[in-house]
């Protein structure tokens, strides 16, 4: 003998089923929601800001309390590995564009080789070489960085026309 099972059992059964599946979908749909949001919007801290990694691979902090007090919109201030801004705008105009990031790149470069990762002599550097040549333009730590630019930008554009011809030699438009 089995046991009884009554009629109005099996509709809630099948109704149990269609409302977990209704739930684990929902479940599903918030946390892809979730994800997108924190990967769009990143959690922003006021001391560190916002971390953002450039085309490169650079760590950028955008928006820290000392750049909202200190830096120019527009301005990016290279100091312990990382490249500082004051806001999404800055950050929207350094990331299309190729001489820029190549210019911060280069002081990054320049931290490691010159001052052998001492950001103290490197920043003190930076100051006396603004003092004495009485301008940014001028001192001789962005003058490096500003060539190291200049050549990287026209590398890239060397390289991609040296593709070009060996792709035209290969008969592929």
């Amino acid at each position: 003998m089995g046991f009884p099972i009554k009629a109005q059992t099996l509709p809630a059964v099948s109704g149990c089923k269609f409302y977990y599946g209704r739930f684990r979908r929902i479940r599903q749909r918030s946390k892809e929601l979730e994800d997108r949001l924190f990967t769009v919007a990143p959690k922003r801290n006021l001391w560190k800001g916002t971390i953002r990694i450039d085309p490169e691979g650079i760590e950028c902090r955008i928006g820290a309390l000392w750049t909202l007090l200190f830096l120019k919109s527009g301005w990016a201030l290279t100091a312990f590995r990382k490249v500082w801004m004051k806001n999404e705008r800055t950050w929207q105009r350094y990331s299309q564009d190729v001489w820029w990031r190549a210019h911060e790149h280069h002081h990054i470069i320049q931290l490691d080789t010159y001052f052998r990762g001492n950001n103290f002599r490197y920043l003190m550097a930076f100051v006396w070489q603004y003092v004495r040549y009485r301008s940014h333009d001028r001192a001789p730590l962005e003058l490096d960085a500003d060539r190291a630019a200049d050549e990287y930008v026209r590398s890239q554009t060397d390289q991609s026309t040296v593709s070009k011809r060996e792709l035209d030699d290969i008969g592929i438009p």
